[in-house]
């Protein structure tokens, strides 16, 4: 993209923007009434996926409703994230994570239940979500990094790390009910 074409995008956000983030932040600040700490991370995420999808070129025909879709799965992203206290460990053979270790005994746990486990949840993952697992939780990388080698912001990065974990917690639920 060159110079001309970029500062067109970001004209083109910047007008989107000032049209719709009055109607943006009410709604952040409706929806998320119980997290308020959340709700200006919330507007300048919003913010920067328009920018984002406007350099890379997507069309947006019905930007008020391409910015609540946005809105509202953020929203949906923030009350899921403030529900799971719990995390996950980074993995490797040494670890597991905090919701395995309290349904089963980890003491009793062989090398081998742990392979056994991490090789079932990257079985589970997408081609992508495996290098995601293996970039940033065995090889311990930094978002920064992936996100520049990825070509996407950090803030993406953070986002699919997030989505990730719970896609594991969920599995590794599954595996114990």
């Amino acid at each position: 993209m060159d110079v001309n074409e970029r500062e067109k995008s970001m004209q083109l956000a910047d007008k989107l923007w000032r049209e719709y983030e009055p109607y943006i932040r009410k709604l952040c600040n409706y929806k998320l009434n119980r997290h308020k700490e959340y709700i200006d991370d919330c507007v300048q995420d919003v913010f920067a996926a328009l920018v984002e999808a406007i350099h890379k070129g997507i069309k947006i025909e019905y930007p008020k409703t391409w910015l609540t879709t946005v809105t509202n799965n953020m929203i949906k992203d923030i009350y899921e994230q403030a529900s799971h206290n719990d995390k996950i460990l980074p993995f490797d053979e040494k670890h597991i994570d905090v919701r395995l270790q309290n349904s089963i005994d980890y003491e009793e746990l062989s090398e081998q239940d742990i392979d056994k486990y991490l090789s079932q949840i990257i079985d589970y993952l997408t081609e992508y979500e495996r290098k995601l697992f293996q970039d940033f939780y065995l090889n311990h990388r930094k978002q920064s990094e992936l996100a520049k080698e990825l070509g996407i912001t950090e803030n993406l990065v953070q986002q699919q790390v997030f989505r990730l974990k719970r896609k594991i917690i969920k599995f590794i639920n599954q595996l114990f009910d």
